[in-house]
């Protein structure tokens, strides 16, 4: 049943989603399928059925039951649900999306139409845990009659009401309302107290196992007319139980573990005295209770987690989870107050990893924070995007617990001064600071040059802190950094002196990424930079928008001999031109050259030409020429190259090719490991697209785009029907 706008579903959460289907109803709400149009992620909703007979009758006791169904859900799989959905509108209506779970009915049809189509099949028991659906069952079972009174749990205990959560491949049971009567629901006495839950040891579930042990069998191969009969026959049990237990557990198809078969036949004996008792579960739901509690990762990245929500999490399942090793709160709603709460507690001595980021968390949480002395083991904290200043961020320094600290992410906060980082001596592990989009400008350079303590930092992110000529003459003196790996220096002020200074340093001896984009380096700070001779283990430099133009290519070309281990080159936006394209094209040093991006440079035909007769990057493998202008003339001469055999990318887009371009590519023969073309916003037509569509070795071709180019579906056909092509897997048009 598809439903375009269900009208049970509160307005806000209805709005949020699209392509509802309905999968089940219960006595009191609806569950749906649907799709979460932020994200296109796929949801389960529960929402009360405002039009059930039920509902109406006792509003009140349906909305409560609705509320603790959704707190037993979020007390035992916080992370399965998204409680920033929780929605109770002006009319009433509530509702709520969690990640993905279905009815067993739903899935035992989905293994008997595979089996009729002929289809590999297998049976519930090769498929899931069926100890793990005893376990689960029962402890809500145990939940309903001890604490909210329930009797008759039997009535829910069928496939038709049994949720599974593919998730976690847990299980649950639905439509509480069944079997809880509102006259006999009551949390309080007439004096105002809250009831005691009577003391049951020996509480009598002889009812509920055997149906149990019933859904057991049906989810392994015993028919709907059997299971009618059995029930039928439930107070004579003329044989019939005897025998179709036999049948199902001795058929081939059944893979049950012996121990598990005998168990399954106990549950469905004549005498209830013979069942097993609910304490013999006991090892089976240990099992299952320690394997919750033996989770080590946990991502509630975008939960709508608040600070209540945190709280909660804390005091629930999760915090009996001692085995937590990485935990992802990112993107939530999370302050102080439940920053202070989370730093408080104990439980998770085994954190390694912890995910804070794009929350709201400011100097008073950061401070508690720095007062944690439990995660010891703690190696990755990321605080990136909240609102921590100096003050806060200080506080966190004076921590002494976490030794073994590797990884600390402050970007984006409002961090101006770091003097007081040098004072920490406890994180002599750390391997990478992220300090980017702070506003640490010369002094905090400075500062941080002065560090003696971080021997191991391998990874510094600077980017975006208002850094000049003085704070990375300053950065260059750093002698302590002799593990430096990643120096990310992009969109600062940084001019032709400082690059001079960096390209002094002879401590980072290591160095294999440095990131200068958007910084005023000009035609002289590029030959300054070129010079270096202490940096012969680089890979990776990126100078985009760097204002080079031709002499600063001409010079970084004519000028270095050292960086032989060069592997990918950024120079986007620095109007190189034709004769730019021309001075890089003869470097003979740079032979180990795999990726070269010249995307918006001014490049013509004769740059094409240059580029395409190198003979030195044999390594090659992606080569962005990105809204540059080489025409049909260019495309011709860059598909002439027979050096760059290992080219796997080619990005073209927006360089006035038409038909004529497009025909000179297609007869490439020595990119055969191209896997990824993009010719769109150009000028190939239909005509273009025809002889494009005749090239015979691009064999390992997965992604083409042609966007934006006067293509038809004739024009596309062509390329579609191209039998080389056989891995092709994204065409755009």
């Amino acid at each position: 049943m598809d439903i375009e706008s269900p009208l049970q579903i509160p307005s806000k959460l209805r709005q949020a989603c699209s392509d509802y289907k309905l999968i089940s109803q219960t006595t009191t709400y609806a569950v749906y399928e649907a799709k979460l149009l932020q994200n296109q992620q796929m949801v389960t909703i529960r929402a009360l059925d405002t039009s059930a007979e039920a509902v109406k009758t006792n509003y009140a006791f349906a909305a409560t039951l609705f509320v603790q169904e959704l707190l037993r859900i979020c007390s035992l799989h916080p992370d399965l649900l998204f409680l920033n959905t929780f929605e109770i509108d002006e009319s009433g209506k509530m509702g709520f999306a969690t990640l993905p779970y279905t009815l067993l009915r739903d899935e035992l049809d989905n293994l008997q139409s595979a089996k009729a189509n002929g289809t590999i099949i297998t049976t519930f028991s090769e498929t899931k845990s069926v100890k793990d659906l005893i376990s689960d069952v029962l402890s809500d079972i145990e939940f309903l009659t001890t604490k909210l009174n329930a009797r008759n749990c039997h009535r829910i205990i069928n496939i038709q009401n049994i949720y599974h959560f593919k998730e976690k491949d847990t299980y649950f049971l639905g439509d509480w309302a069944k079997i809880l009567n509102p006259k006999n629901y009551s949390i309080e006495h007439g004096n105002g107290e809250l009831e005691k839950q009577p003391d049951e040891p020996n509480l009598n579930v002889a009812d509920e196992i055997f149906e149990l042990g019933l859904a057991v069998l049906e989810l392994n191969g015993l028919s709907q007319e059997k299971l009618e009969s059995i029930s039928a026959s439930n107070s004579t049990f003329d044989g019939k139980l005897n025998y179709a237990v036999q049948e199902v557990l001795e058929d081939d198809n059944c893979t049950l573990p012996a121990k598990t078969k005998s168990l399954v036949e106990r549950m469905l004996k004549k005498d209830e005295n013979l069942r097993p008792k609910l304490e013999e579960f006991s090892s089976i739901r240990a099992k299952r209770e320690a394997q919750f509690k033996g989770f080590e990762t946990a991502n509630l990245r975008q939960h709508g987690i608040t600070d209540f929500a945190l709280s909660t999490l804390l005091s629930s399942t999760y915090g009996a989870w001692k085995s937590m090793k990485h935990l992802n709160l990112a993107e939530n709603a999370i302050h102080d107050k439940g920053i202070i709460e989370l730093a408080d507690y104990t439980g998770w001595k085994k954190l390694e990893s912890l995910d804070l980021s794009q929350n709201k968390i400011g100097d008073r949480g950061a401070v508690e924070l720095g007062k944690n002395i439990a995660w010891t083991k703690l190696h990755t904290l990321n605080l990136q995007h909240n609102s921590i200043t100096s003050s806060g961020a200080a506080g966190l320094f004076k921590n002494t617990a976490w030794v073994h600290l590797k990884s600390l992410s402050l970007g984006y906060n409002a961090i101006t001064d770091v003097s007081f980082m040098n004072d920490n001596t406890s994180w002599t592990e750390l391997e990478s600071l992220n300090l980017a989009g702070n506003k640490l400008g010369d002094k905090g350079a400075s500062d941080l040059s002065k560090n003696t303590s971080w021997t191991q930092l391998k990874y510094l992110n600077l980017r975006k802190n208002g850094i000049t000529d003085r704070g990375a003459e300053d950065l260059q003196s750093n002698v302590s950094w002799k593990e430096l790996r990643v120096l990310d220096l992009v969109e600062n002020r940084i001019g032709e002196k400082g690059i001079s200074a960096l390209a002094t340093n002879t401590t980072w001896l290591q160095l294999e990424e440095l990131l200068l984009d958007r910084n005023p380096v000009y035609e002289r700070g590029a030959a300054f930079l070129a010079r270096n001779k202490t940096w012969k283990n680089l890979k990776t430099l990126s100078i985009a928008d760097c204002t080079l133009g031709i002499i600063g290519a001409q010079t970084m070309v004519k000028n270095n001999t050292e960086w032989t281990n060069l592997q990918a080159l950024n120079l986007t936006l620095n109007n190189i031109d034709d004769e730019g394209v021309g001075y890089l094209s003869q470097s003979t040093v740079w032979q180990n050259l795999e990726s070269l991006d010249l995307c918006w440079n001014s490049i013509g035909w004769k740059g094409a030409e240059h580029l395409a007769k190198n003979e030195t990057w044999k390594r090659l493998k992606v080569l962005i020429l990105k809204i540059n202008f080489i025409g049909d003339k260019g495309a011709a001469a860059l598909s002439g190259n027979t050096s760059w055999t290992e080219l796997q990318t080619l990005n073209l887009w927006g360089n006035s090719i038409g038909p004529e371009g497009s025909a000179a590519l297609s007869r490439n023969t020595s990119w055969d490991k191209l896997t990824k073309l993009d010719l769109s916003k150009n000028l190939i037509g239909d005509a273009g697209a025809a002889a494009l569509g005749e090239n015979s070795s691009w064999k390992e071709l997965e992604t083409l785009d042609i966007r934006f180019n006067l293509i038809t579906q004739k024009g596309a056909a062509c390329l579609k029907n191209n039998v080389n092509w056989t891995r092709l897997k994204k065409f755009s048009y």
